[in-house]
């Protein structure tokens, strides 16, 4: 689990470098559709499909197994649909705004390797909402050390992103 980010940065590469590709010839909200849909292949739809899950055990009313059992459900109810149509759209939108073909290369693999690097900080530090597979006995989640490893990473990241011809403060 701890390769996602690297797993995440390969992801980038190769939809960044089909979207530097793209944007040499193509006008801005096409690139950013057909990007949208590169990412959404490259990872088989698994994220979208996870969002519409959780955005149908959201909205359900009633207890923690009417959440799950709704999360569970193969079909895909309304808030899960619409939550798919604004991600996308959304993506879309953001990935258009790009003006410079190389700063959209750099956002895209910034963007999948901070999203794979969160899955595996999220997956180490916190507590499994049922039985699954993350259900077992954390030692990071004994004595509140998943909030310190949760405190410290997120720390971190704002250093990573920060302009490099600034030089940062460190105290």
């Amino acid at each position: 689990m701890y390769l996602f980010p690297i797993v995440g940065a390969i992801i980038g590469v190769i939809v960044g470098i089909f979207a530097y590709g793209l944007s040499i010839y193509l006008e801005n909200y096409l690139v950013s559709f057909f990007v949208t849909i590169a990412i959404l292949l490259i990872t088989g739809m698994q994220h979208a499909d996870a969002l519409a899950d959780f955005a149908d055990g959201l909205m359900v009313k009633g207890s923690k197994d009417a959440k799950r059992r709704a999360m569970s459900d193969p079909a895909v109810g309304t808030a899960g649909a619409i939550s798919l149509v604004v991600c996308i759209v959304g993506l879309i939108i953001a990935i258009s705004t790009y003006n410079s073909a190389f700063k959209l290369l750099i956002g895209i693999v910034a963007a999948e390797v901070i999203a794979k690097y969160v899955m595996v900080i999220e997956a180490c530090s916190s507590k499994s909402a049922w039985e699954g597979f993350n259900a077992e006995k954390d030692p990071l989640s004994e004595g509140g050390e998943h909030v310190k490893v949760r405190a410290v990473s997120a720390g971190m990241l704002p250093r990573q992103l920060k302009d490099p011809a600034r030089p940062s403060k460190v105290s």
